[in-house]
């Protein structure tokens, strides 16, 4: 069995190269496909959807993927999920310098 970090503080350069050694003939995404993928608003019930979320937003911020910008926002103001919302408050607070009522940050 393999275990992987999730997260932690690699580059993600050196992340797809880690992937691409131990899953060769693969194909890798980008990591803003990828994580723009795990953007997304969980149901109510999904308690793992809203964490995997909010690690995506976290990871978004902090490898200032701009390109996801627009999803954060969208989530900061639209998301029904608390935590999905919150963080990406935080998120968009973090990236743009942007605050939006509420936006104290869930970290």
């Amino acid at each position: 069995p393999m275990i992987m970090t999730l997260i932690d503080d690699v580059p993600s350069r050196e992340r797809i190269e880690r992937l691409e050694r131990l899953f060769p003939g693969r194909r890798t995404e980008p990591p803003a496909a990828a994580l723009g993928e795990l953007l997304c608003d969980p149901a109510p019930d999904d308690e793992s959807a809203s964490w995997i979320a909010a690690a995506a937003l976290e990871r978004v911020c902090s490898e200032r993927l701009s390109e996801l910008y627009p999803r954060v926002a969208s989530l900061a103001s639209e998301s029904c999920d608390e935590l999905v919302r919150e963080t990406a408050r935080w998120a968009l607070a973090q990236t743009t310098g942007r605050r939006l009522a509420g936006a104290g940050g869930p970290f």
